[in-house]
């Protein structure tokens, strides 16, 4: 009887000794290097549009929608940006940082324009992502480590597409993070005290 006692006593302290945040066996996460934005080689606007005529040209209407929002979750060992953006049809952005971006942690807003939304709208429009696989891997294999972007893409009210991809996803989707987070790290960005 006095053994079950003593092993149990046992027991719970190795289990208290292993939760001990100032154990000197404490495992490091590995670190993601930090990543310089530099402007792309490329404009969004950079695309075929020899197959699209005019009539396939998507107006901006009157209703608000969002033309794209991201949110890109943190990654295992953080150092990775973690934001959440969205660009509405009418040129207003919104931004919220929670880790790693240059305005800090908070929630802003700027007006980017509507001629970048048209932009984003062509975008998505002639290169088919809304076409696209809702997950990337496509094996449904994502690496750990990796952060998770989740990618929401509209061309109207109506019409719109969510997307998460962890790595290998298409040239024209990953082209569309590096212009969105281009975007963020240049552009004037207002705090929102709300």
């Amino acid at each position: 009887m006095h053994r079950i006692y003593f092993l149990s006593l046992i027991c719970v302290f190795l289990l208290c000794a292993s939760c001990n945040r100032n154990a000197s066996s404490r495992v490091e996460a590995p670190t993601t290097p930090a990543v310089e934005l530099v402007e792309p080689d490329f404009k969004i606007t950079d695309i075929d549009t020899s197959l699209v005529t005019e009539n396939e040209v998507i107006p901006i209407e009157k209703q608000k929608f969002s033309v794209v929002h991201m949110i890109k979750h943190p990654c295992y060992g953080g150092g990775c940006a973690t934001f959440e953006f969205s660009l509405l049809n009418d040129g207003i952005a919104f931004l919220t940082c929670k880790e790693g971006c240059k305005q800090g942690r908070g929630n802003f807003y700027a007006y980017i324009g509507r001629e970048k939304s048209k932009e984003f709208l062509d975008y998505i429009h002639n290169t088919n992502l809304l076409q696209l696989n809702s997950f990337y891997p496509t094996n449904g294999r994502p690496v750990a480590h990796i952060p998770e972007t989740v990618i929401t893409l509209s061309i109207d009210e109506h019409r719109s597409k969510r997307i998460r991809s962890f790595h290998h996803a298409p040239d024209a989707l990953s082209r569309l993070e590096k212009n969105i987070e281009y975007l963020i790290a240049n552009t004037n960005w207002e705090r929102s005290y709300e």
